[in-house]
């Protein structure tokens, strides 16, 4: 099965992505066409059960069929928008919702029709659970229905200003015993067509084009018991924080594409070059052999998250596999450098030049996060021979 996904998604890629791929690496609007071809390829339901339209696909497979979508289409955008609605809808919606929520949205989310995205950071905030505001007080209608309503503002979701549907994380009931800084997280399926519902102006994000990113403003809000995702009041830790992790996990597998990619861009200035000094050649061998590197171990990493392994060392394969990502974008800087010197005409090679600022700026997404992670496993290992 999966190399029938992977042949069609390469098939597909070559058609209609890379012939457009510098358009899209400038463009701010969604390639609705495109998207849509990518539903009916099936890599759209990857995640998602075959009662639902899907593929039913494991973690590995996913990972492979998106470092293809990347490597033979040359735009890491349309990767991350691909990973985020296969996140939600086969990691969040197909594991986490009640049947009559499955039944109602995946087949729309599996073929492309329309898709999703997952609401936690807030404006100033970001997605610390000590900081979060977006608030669902239970209510009861005059017929005796209990609803919640939900206010608060979302930001920087990707898919946000092309979604129908968002699984919004919101503070509900309080502990009866309350812990200092803790509150109860529920997860909640908001639609795009219901009242107390906006979408706030799309951000000028100036790399991942043309994954858009924006955000979210609910006012009151109504969501039924049945909007519920997963357990009232454990979303955080039963969602939010496995979220991130597979996240860091799948999103190795179209970065590691876009490497693969940009070697192949720079194999085509290197053929400008009329010729190429010892140290350039170094460089690209060097490229390509951590770009594999990389493959490898996004493979790895999605590997680990199948089989379940302890979650330590599915840490340790990430920051690995950052660390090979700070000495791949260390070898762009210097063939960049390196053409610079030749006087190359960057304009026959835009999509070498978007990529390269997509992987350079990804590189610091998250920095915070994993610094205090590497900070604890540090400590972690001095503590062990103390």
């Amino acid at each position: 099965m999966q190399q029938s996904v992977n042949e069609k998604i390469r098939i597909l890629s070559e058609k209609y992505i890379s012939p457009v791929a510098e358009n899209l690496g400038f463009d701010d609007d969604f390639p609705w066409e495109i998207w849509k071809a990518l539903g009916d390829s099936g890599v759209l339901g990857l995640g998602v059960s075959k009662e639902f339209g899907g593929f039913a696909s494991s973690s590995r497979e996913i990972s492979s069929a998106l470092y293809e979508l990347v490597l033979s289409g040359g735009n890491l955008g349309l990767g991350l928008s691909a990973m985020i609605h296969i996140l939600v809808s086969g990691y969040v919606i197909s594991r986490y919702a009640d049947d009559p929520i499955k039944k109602k949205i995946l087949p729309l989310l599996a073929s492309g029709t329309s898709t999703c995205s997952f609401a936690v950071s807030e404006p100033g905030r970001g997605g610390h659970p000590k900081f979060i505001e977006t608030r669902a007080e239970k209510n009861k209608s005059d017929a005796g229905n209990v609803f919640y309503s939900i206010t608060g503002e979302k930001t920087y979701l990707t898919n946000g200003p092309v979604a129908d549907y968002f699984v919004v994380i919101a503070v509900t009931d309080e502990p009866s015993v309350k812990v200092v800084g803790r509150k109860n997280f529920s997860a909640f399926l908001v639609t795009s067509d219901k009242d107390g519902f906006e979408k706030t102006p799309q951000m000028k994000v100036p790399f991942f084009k043309p994954s858009p990113h924006g955000g979210i403003r609910l006012t009151c809000y109504k969501s039924g018991l049945s909007d519920i995702i997963g357990i009232p009041g454990k979303a955080y830790d039963d969602i939010v924080l496995p979220f991130r992790d597979v996240e860091n996990c799948l999103m190795s597998g179209p970065v590691s594409g876009a490497m693969k990619r940009v070697v192949k861009e720079s194999l085509k200035i290197a053929a400008s070059v009329a010729k190429l000094s010892k140290e350039a050649m170094i460089i690209l061998g060097r490229m390509d052999a951590v770009a594999d590197l990389a493959r490898d171990m996004a493979f790895k990493m999605a590997d680990a998250f199948d089989l379940d392994i302890p979650k330590i060392d599915q840490q340790r394969y990430y920051f690995q596999f950052r660390e090979i990502c700070l000495v791949f974008n260390s070898l762009i800087n210097s063939w960049s450098e390196y053409i610079e010197s030749e006087t190359v005409l960057m304009d026959n090679h835009m999509v070498f030049v978007i990529l390269k600022n997509d992987l350079l700026k990804s590189a610091g997404l998250g920095d915070f996060i994993l610094k205090a992670n590497l900070a604890k496993a540090g400590a972690g290992m001095i503590g062990s021979v103390s």
